[in-house]
């Protein structure tokens, strides 16, 4: 990293609310120190957020195509967030509407329905834009516009016995999807990775590099069971190694 002065640092220091500063100062105890630690901080939420989003996006189209098929396969359509096939799926992507449920207009779908989600994410206009026309989002905009928390959820937790509905999903529907690895570790990983892609996407602290090791390894071993070629490329792509090596 560039040399800072201690006007510089001053700066930076005087720019970041004194509680979050505060972080750095008691790791370095100097102003200049502190502020390259902050520094390198950006480009470690960075690099998180480079990797966890590729891992996101494989994640998600890998859960995609398995329930495409398969919801398919047992009386629904591939569109399987709006037309989920009568099975534990349904329960969980479109439950039915309580008779308590009121619509505030016409046209409202119900809150806990993940295409409700999805259209509450979509929207392709620029914001601040004057034009009110809105276009219907395809299967695949919907997809690509949940949350990544929507994808964790659907993983059964390490916990869950064989009755449960997210094991039913996992074993009849989205274990074809990953190779050399069991559901509980694809779910440790998920959910370690949005935790910290969640850090990373508000500039919190980063500074224990076991995390962002840990990161980095649960990244890779979760893209590889999904797509082996992929997980190669990226491993020798990603800047999280590099960043975490040249630690102020």
């Amino acid at each position: 990293m560039p040399r800072l002065t201690y006007h510089a640092a001053s700066q930076i220091e005087r720019a970041i609310p004194t509680a979050r500063f505060q972080t750095y100062r008691q790791a370095t105890g100097d102003v200049v120190e502190a502020a390259r630690l902050y520094l390198w901080n950006i480009q470690a939420a960075s690099a998180v957020t480079e990797l966890t989003g590729l891992a996101e996006v494989l994640l998600r189209e890998t859960i995609d195509s398995c329930l495409r098929g398969w919801n398919a396969s047992v009386g629904g359509s591939e569109e399987w967030i709006t037309h989920p096939a009568p099975t534990v799926l349904k329960h969980l992507v479109r439950p039915d509407v309580p008779e308590s449920w009121r619509p505030r207009q016409d046209g409202d779908l119900y809150p806990r329905w993940w295409e409700k989600k999805a259209r509450d994410n979509y929207d392709p206009r620029r914001p601040g834009a004057e034009s009110t026309a809105r276009t219907l989002p395809t299967h695949d905009d919907l997809v690509a516009s949940l949350s990544f928390g929507s994808w964790t959820s659907i993983l059964p937790t390490p916990q869950a016995g064989r009755n449960n509905n997210r094991v039913k999903i996992w074993d009849t529907a989205l274990a074809s999807g990953f190779t050399g690895v069991r559901r509980e570790a694809v779910y440790r990983y998920a959910h370690e990775l949005r935790w910290m892609r969640n850090r990373a996407a508000h500039l919190r602290p980063m500074l224990n590099t076991d995390d962002l090791w840990t990161t980095h390894r649960y990244a890779i071993r979760m893209l590889r069971s999904m797509d082996t070629d992929f997980a190669q490329i990226i491993a020798g792509q990603a800047t999280l190694p590099t960043i975490i090596k040249i630690k102020p």
